[in-house]
């Protein structure tokens, strides 16, 4: 069956709209004009700590129209500045993505002509042309530097391909800069961006930007994104562990052999090892690299058929794989196409299995000389992931989209449907969304948009199979249970959330699992059009707002309202990132390094502490243990931002400067294996009973990974220096205090430990077995 992707791109300026001369509050502005038409339905979004509207639901167009373009030009003309387009810029029109009812208008934001990295708005009509949604993920820039780049596109690409961590592909015509406006907190930088290409043997796919004016790196993502008849398991081998026979309608019919699974939409391949090396570029070295090669090695028998029954769940280049593969990927597409998407940039799209990677991840570490031998170990590849080409590629073409699934320990995930399911979610949204990875906010660093992308791809998964459990062959090895996730649970924004986007998608995923199970099929287009109205930096409070919107015009009120109702009970509506850390241990918590984001002096955590402190102590401690995340290690120097409350901690970004409203800020002192403790108290005074705010920050440029946190206070003379002055420093001997934990009865004995139990650790022995237990203090 011919397919021809239905939306239109646009290649060059179709509409330029340019802002209204200034307004003393263009926000105020247009929600007084907004109001005036919409009534009190009229709800909206606003951009914490900026001039700036994210989201508009409503009624905000008066007439029907079938001139959508038209319309939507009237709309950005009136309120592009209330939506955060900065003086001077101006948007372009994108695309037309045609919806059940209606259709979603795409404009990017351009300064002088050049792109802005991730600026975007999306206008939503319905079915009669009325506006009823506009989310933006505009934001209102101080300053914008001038456009003329100041260092060549061959500097920025070298001093990119030497930042430590990075792989990329040694072939130039892989390789990819063009000039964009890059966001830095309230700025537009002129940069770089480049493009590295995708070495999937490395998990490396990764784009960098290089400030075009001073050669500096501003930030870097890496774009990988985890998590005829043929014998296919029809959902995964646990959830329907008979193999049955299928058609595979989307294959083109047989012409001449060999007769592979090439079809129209998708292209499977197999990972094989044929002892081959490929060159790449780590860290401003040359190396060969051994990698299997993705190939295609099922071919149809005389019948063209693929019944392939070599189903081993540890073979590393079974056919059976590429067989399921097709069949997996073809009906995820043909579920997106039958809510209305069109096709993806890439056709077809690459599905590669049996990945295996030269890098023993399971422990034994980064083998230098493993990974340069033909023949040397491919291991397992415990995983699956999407990794989209470059977003510039419709000025470049370059590369292709694909889609790669792990040969694992214990399980071949591309077996398992609800993982296929799930990568292909990550394709159709990346070429509609262009998700941003994390990004700076009032409360620190924001990793939302991540998040909800992970969000969307086990969500319509979900919806494909009916079942919560997503990957139950697939993680059979790596967890407890089978599912790598379950999205029938209790999960709550942000007490069940670490700052990593598998985990934190799942407060909102569940909602959508107990909306589905009230109302079935019928919510999946609502949340389809929602999904296809948002921007790159959505977070949960927009893609909610999208979604009741949704709800509201296809279902009814009353549906709009008992899912309104699951959102609030899971407090994905206004989540603010701060943790109660009273009589509790954080097991993990993740965070950022300056080689990602451009921050200075220090990159915010992802979310802050607040202990409840009673009357008569003299300090408020923070323990963790913290060591540096990901394949290529670096630095970390954690450091500790506090403030006394009511009011938590806040930000704001003058360019990459970070300004806080905290009282006090101190890098954490180490005490050894991995082991960091601070310490708040003022001079010569017992504290003031009420909340107290900490976050852990990073001045270092590595990914930071933090365990055993704990917040707790003591009435004992600190160690430290205090607010107000410097206390003399201790030898840190058996005099030091230990901690209360927060959930503990006061010290009033002044004898070093809490009247009754739960007690501190004895100061004269807290050492191993506190610190164990994750106490501060003691020697």
């Amino acid at each position: 069956m011919t397919r021809r992707r239905v939306v239109s791109v646009a290649t060059v300026l179709v509409l330029a709209v340019a802002p209204l001369a200034a307004a003393a509050d263009p926000v105020e502005d247009s929600l007084a004009s907004l109001r005036a038409v919409a009534g009190p339905q009229l709800s909206y979004l606003a951009r914490p700590g900026q001039p700036a509207l994210r989201t508009v639901t409503g009624r905000l167009t008066v007439e029907p129209t079938a001139d959508l373009r038209g319309a939507a030009t009237r709309f950005l003309a009136q309120h592009a500045r209330a939506l955060g387009l900065t003086p001077g810029a101006a948007l372009r029109f994108d695309r037309e993505v045609p919806l059940s009812r209606g259709a979603v208008l795409r404009y990017r934001e351009h300064i002088g002509g050049i792109p802005v990295v991730r600026g975007q708005v999306a206008l939503r009509f319905d079915g009669d042309g009325i506006l009823r949604l506009v989310n933006s993920s505009l934001r209102p820039f101080a300053a914008v530097e001038p456009p003329e780049a100041l260092v060549g596109s061959a500097d920025a690409v070298a001093t990119a391909l030497e930042l430590p961590g990075l792989a990329a592909a040694s072939d130039p015509e892989r390789l990819w800069a063009g000039l964009v406006y890059y966001p830095v907190g309230d700025e537009a930088r002129l940069a770089w961006q480049i493009e590295t290409g995708a070495v999937p043997a490395l998990l490396a796919n990764w784009v960098v930007w290089i400030d075009a004016r001073t050669g500096e790196p501003l930030g870097r993502e890496n774009r990988v994104w985890f998590d005829r008849l043929a014998n296919v398991f029809e959902e995964n081998p646990v959830a329907t562990p008979a193999i049955v026979q299928t058609t595979l309608d989307d294959l083109p019919a047989w012409t001449e052999d060999p007769y592979y699974l090439t079809g129209e939409l998708i292209l499977s391949r197999n990972c094989i090892d044929r002892h081959e090396l490929m060159l790449v570029e780590m860290m401003g070295f040359s190396l060969n690299v051994h990698i299997c090669s993705e190939v295609q090695v099922a071919a149809g028998d005389e019948n063209h058929d693929f019944l392939f029954a070599d189903n081993t769940d540890t073979a590393p280049e079974d056919l059976f794989a590429e067989a399921a593969m097709f069949y997996h990927a073809m009906k995820a597409y043909d579920y997106f196409q039958g809510l209305g998407f069109g096709e993806l940039p890439t056709s077809p799209l690459a599905a590669s299995v049996n990945f295996r990677i030269p890098i023993d991840a399971a422990g034994g570490g980064f083998d230098l000389e493993n990974m340069t031998n033909p023949n040397g170990t491919l291991y397992p590849f415990d995983n699956a992931m999407f990794m989209p080409a470059g977003e510039m590629s419709a000025y470049l073409p370059r590369d292709m989209d694909s889609i790669v699934f792990g040969q694992g320990t214990l399980a071949d995930f591309s077996y398992d449907g609800d993982i296929v399911y799930h990568e292909f979610t990550h394709a159709v949204t990346w070429a509609e969304i262009n998700w941003l990875g994390g990004a700076l906010d009032d409360q620190g660093l924001d990793i939302g948009p991540g998040a909800l992308s992970e969000a969307y791809s086990d969500i319509f998964s979900m919806f494909i199979t009916e079942d919560p459990r997503i990957g139950d062959y697939g993680g059979a090895g790596l967890v407890a249970g089978g599912a790598i996730r379950d999205l029938e649970n209790e999960t709550r924004c942000p007490d069940d959330m670490i700052g990593e986007v598998h985990q934190d998608s799942v407060p909102f995923s569940s909602a959508a699992w107990e909306i589905w199970q009230l109302h079935g099929a019928a919510v999946v287009q609502p949340y389809y059009d929602a999904l296809m109205t948002l921007v790159p930096d959505s977070d949960f409070a927009q893609a909610t707002a999208a979604t009741l919107a949704e709800l509201s015009s296809a279902l009814g009120t009353t549906v709009a309202a008992e899912a309104r109702a699951e959102f609030e009970r899971r407090n994905v509506i206004d989540c603010r990132r701060i943790l109660d850390a009273n009589g509790r241990t954080f097991a993990m918590l993740m965070g950022e390094g300056t080689n990602t984001l451009p921050a200075n002096p220090y990159v915010p955590g992802y979310a802050m502490f607040r202990v409840t402190v009673p009357g008569g102590q003299r300090q408020v401690r923070a323990a963790f243990q913290a060591q540096t995340g990901g394949m290529f290690g670096g630095t970390i120097t954690p450091h500790l931002v506090w403030r006394k409350g009511p009011d938590p901690l806040t930000f704001s970004y003058r360019g990459a400067t970070v300004t806080d409203n905290a009282d006090y800020r101190a890098d954490a002192t180490s005490l050894g294996g991995n082991r960091y403790e601070g310490v708040y108290c003022e001079t010569d005074r017992t504290l003031d009973p009420g909340d107290y705010f900490v976050m852990i920050a990073n001045r270092g440029g590595a990914t930071m990974t933090m365990s055993a946190i704990q917040i707790t206070y003591n009435d004992s003379e600190p160690d430290a220096p205090c607010v107000g002055g410097t206390t003399p420093e201790t030898d840190g001997g058996a005099d030091v205090p230990a901690d209360v934990p927060a959930d503990a009865p006061t010290d009033t004995a002044g004898d070093g430990g809490a009247d009754g139990t739960p007690g501190a650790c004895d100061p004269a022995s807290c050492d191993e077995a506190c610190r164990g237990a994750g106490h501060a203090g003691g020697t």
